[in-house]
C-alpha cells in the first residue's frame, strides 16, 4: 500500500485576498474584482516571500505580469470555486472538500423576530442592531448605546453569520465563556436559527485593548451532510 505523500497538512488562508474574477462575478456584482491585483497597482505590494512561492506567477504585481517571475521556491496555483455562493465559509470548505450544491442563507434584512427573541430569552437581555454591517461600522454607530443599556450588538454580513459584538467592561469574558456568571446574565450557547439550516454556537467573547473596542463572534452554517465529497 502506497503511503501518502503528507500525514499532516497546515493550510493557512487570506480572506479577501482574491486574485481576479470568476465568470460568474456579475451574479454577485463583483465584476473587475482583482483585490491583490489592485492594492499592488495603487500602492505596491513588497510581500518578498510570497513573491518567491510564486504569486507573481498568478496575479499581475506592480508592472510584472503573471507567469514572469521566474524560478518560484514554492507550488503555486490558480483556483476557481465549483460551489455557489460567495462567502468565506464556502470558500474555506471547499479548500477543505467540502463543495456546495446550493449557497449558504444570508439575511439581507437581519434575523426574524423569532430569531432575535430566542437569542434574547437565552442571554437574559435585549440587543441591539439585527442589520447587515461591517464590525468596525456598528460598533462606532451603536458602541456608546450598547456601554449604556448593556445590550449586545447583533450582526451580519455577506456572509451566513450571526455575529455579536459586545465590550468587556460591559459583559465580562468570564460571563460570556459560561463560567462565573453574574446575576441576569446567561449566557452560552445561541441558535443562529434564522434561515433553513440552523447552527448552533458558543457565544464566546475575547479579550480587548481599547476602552470602546469590542469583541465579536460568529455562528457559521453547519456542514450540508448530503454535499460531502
Amino acid at each position: 500500500m502506497r503511503r501518502p505523500a503528507f500525514t499532516r497538512v497546515i493550510l493557512l488562508v487570506i480572506d479577501s485576498a482574491g486574485i481576479g474574477e470568476l465568470p460568474d462575478a456579475g451574479v454577485y456584482g463583483d465584476e473587475g474584482s482583482n483585490t491583490v491585483g489592485n492594492i499592488a497597482a495603487q500602492v505596491g505590494l513588497a510581500v518578498p516571500c510570497l513573491r518567491s512561492l510564486g504569486l507573481g506567477r498568478v496575479v499581475a504585481l506592480d508592472s510584472v505580469q503573471p507567469g514572469s517571475n521566474l524560478s518560484p521556491r514554492g507550488a503555486f496555483g490558480r483556483m476557481a470555486e465549483a460551489s455557489p455562493g460567495k462567502d468565506s465559509v464556502t470558500g474555506h470548505w471547499e479548500m477543505a472538500g467540502v463543495v456546495l450544491d446550493r449557497p449558504f442563507p444570508t439575511f439581507p434584512g437581519g434575523f426574524s423576530a423569532e430569531t432575535i427573541a430566542e437569542f434574547e430569552r437565552r442571554i437574559g437581555r435585549g440587543s441591539l442592531g439585527n442589520v447587515v454591517a461591517s464590525g468596525t461600522e456598528i460598533i462606532a454607530r451603536l458602541g456608546d448605546e450598547h456601554v449604556r443599556t448593556g445590550k449586545p450588538i447583533v450582526y451580519t454580513s455577506a456572509d451566513s453569520v450571526f455575529q455579536v459584538a459586545a465590550h468587556e467592561d460591559v459583559i465580562p469574558i468570564a460571563s460570556s465563556t459560561g463560567s462565573a456568571r453574574p446575576p441576569s446574565t446567561s449566557w452560552g450557547s445561541a441558535w443562529a436559527s434564522a434561515g433553513s439550516s440552523p447552527g448552533r454556537s458558543s457565544v464566546r467573547l475575547a479579550p480587548t485593548s481599547a476602552r470602546r473596542t469590542a469583541t465579536t463572534t460568529r455562528s457559521n452554517p453547519p456542514a450540508p451532510h448530503s454535499s460531502m465529497r
